[in-house]
């Protein structure tokens, strides 16, 4: 059955720019922003003390300290990203079938998928990292494998949060119906990645747009430095300490920003996968 690209991609663009459908990714994202201007914050507050090496190793210690929050942070996002990819596809599901559905009402159903989600995409990431610890040690030769298989096993993995809601399957036999799915229908699934790729890349240059203009007053300096108008050194290092934290409020509204615009983009990939699926099992 061939799919109606245009249906898919317009429909999903339409569906991620209901609020309610993209609030949730939102909310993340921010608590990702949030977190990041803090650090920021923290790292130039101390990096006078860093540059003239006046520091004891307590700074350095807040630094980890930082980074390990970091990544804890970006775990605990991760976990409930996931249940909200699975609210998304259940509500996407109903968009897609013309039936007005509030997003409430998916709750339940991503919850009690959810435990299946999880295992699906570790039992996928391991089999990915298998794959491509195989061929690390075949040279060059190995490490275009290496790539080759995991970009096919990226595509096999694609759908899986969808398999799961809307097919109703377990951990292994979704992993099985990726690769039935795939092996099926090679060319569409790498077109819709292609397009889906491309589309995602746009948007996330419109929400780097606000950011990059914010970090104008930082970049500054760099380029003159980049044109030997400017000399290294402390009081250079302390002209760009200057103008990060005279701009931290410019950061944090343009961080809000790419937030919500980053938000559309992961509503809007999570129903085009969903309309795709849709297409393929003629629902």
């Amino acid at each position: 059955m061939g799919v109606d690209f245009g249906r898919v991609f317009s429909s999903a663009l339409s569906y991620a720019f209901g609020l309610k459908r993209l609030l949730p990714f939102f909310v993340l994202n921010l608590a990702m922003v949030a977190f990041a201007l803090v650090f920021i914050n923290s790292i130039v507050d101390i990096a006078p003390l860093l540059i003239s090496g006046g520091a004891s190793a307590a700074p350095w210690l807040n630094i980890a300290g930082a980074v390990l929050s970091l990544l804890i942070l970006m775990v605990v996002i991760s976990l409930v990203r996931i249940f909200y990819q699975g609210v998304i596809t259940d509500n996407a599901r109903a968009y897609w079938q013309k039936k007005n559905v509030k997003l409430s009402k998916s709750y339940p159903i991503a919850k009690k998928k959810y435990i299946t989600i999880l295992l699906a995409l570790i039992l996928s990431g391991v089999i990915s990292f298998f794959v491509s610890f195989v061929f690390a040690f075949a040279g060059t030769v190995g490490a275009f494998l290496s790539l080759v298989a995991s970009f096919i096993l990226s595509l096999i993995f694609l759908f899986l949060i969808q398999i799961i809601i809307i097919s109703n399957k377990g951990v292994l036999d979704s992993i099985r119906e990726g690769y039935r799915l795939f092996t099926k229908n090679i060319l569409d699934v790498f077109v819709f990645w292609l397009i889906l790729m491309v589309l995602s890349l746009l948007i996330v240059v419109v929400a780097l747009i606000p950011v990059f203009v914010a970090l104008i007053p930082v970049i500054a300096p760099l380029v003159e430095s980049a044109s030997g108008s400017v000399t290294y050194g402390a009081e250079f290092a302390g002209e760009i300490i200057s103008a990060v934290k005279s701009n931290m409020l410019g950061l944090g509204i343009a961080g809000v920003i790419s937030a919500l615009i980053i938000a559309y983009m992961q509503a809007f990939q999570e129903a085009a996968k969903t309309f795709f699926y849709m297409q393929k099992k003629k629902r």
